[in-house]
């Protein structure tokens, strides 16, 4: 089996909110209807729109993730092609999927209970893959449990690109957090106790650590609301 990513880019002058409506009400049921075994949607949350970072180079905006999961990528044009349905530019990625921390309990509900962030990035200029992932794996994975109130982080490698001129991203990550206000109160995001200070190293131990294996200036980033509609892994 295996595992697709596709993200979605707007213009910055679309309805998200049509995008999101087509996505959830005539994408879904098409992709379920195909056949697919998982599906994951995250699609973007304007209530916490002050925490998105980055834009594509033709100023396209990050709007949404369609993940699903399938027994060959042989299978994937009709699911692009439904896809297609939200008039958006579309990429698709092959990836390797890893969970360091699983939902406790996998929601049932759509949305699911509080936040996600939806992260694209590529690897930073002059580093081997050994260096990337030991920086993103070994230090990155598990800073953000010590800063971050999160419920799911799950990390996806990307081993190729599946349609023609997708960006040269190396990962793609979906981790949530319990509830807006988590996200969006800076001292609650980064646990600091209400210690200004600390909140500053916390931030700034945390840039450091993502510069040390991303090219920032590429990277983009989007709060979402997330619907399962059917779960292969958490």
């Amino acid at each position: 089996m295996e595992k697709i990513i596709h993200a979605l880019w707007r213009p910055p002058e679309a309805d998200e909110a049509a995008i999101q409506k087509t996505l959830l009400s005539e994408v879904a049921p098409a992709l379920l209807h195909h056949g697919v075994s998982g599906l994951r949607i995250l699609t973007e949350e304007p209530a916490a729109a002050a925490m998105r970072f980055g834009a594509a180079d033709d100023g396209g905006v990050l709007t949404a993730s369609v993940g699903v999961w399938v027994d060959s990528i042989d299978e994937r044009q009709p699911i692009l092609d439904a896809i297609a349905q939200a008039g958006c530019t579309t990429h698709a990625f092959l990836v390797t999927e890893s969970v360091p921390l699983a939902y406790a309990t996998v929601p049932t509900e759509r949305p699911s209970p509080g936040v996600s962030l939806l992260t694209l990035f590529h690897k930073r200029e002059g580093l081997s893959d050994d260096e990337f992932f030991a920086n993103w794996h070994g230090v990155q994975t598990p800073l953000s449990f010590d800063l971050h109130p999160i419920t799911l982080y799950m990390r996806n490698s990307i081993a190729r690109a599946l349609t023609p001129g997708a960006p040269a991203f190396r990962g793609i990550v979906e981790e949530s957090v319990p509830s807006l206000d988590d996200l969006l109160d800076f001292d609650r995001f980064y646990s600091a106790g209400g210690d200004a200070d600390e909140l500053k190293r916390r931030m700034e131990r945390s840039m450091e650590v993502h510069d040390s294996f991303t090219d920032m200036a590429t990277l983009q980033m989007v709060p979402c609301r997330e619907d399962l509609f059917t779960v292969v892994s958490t």
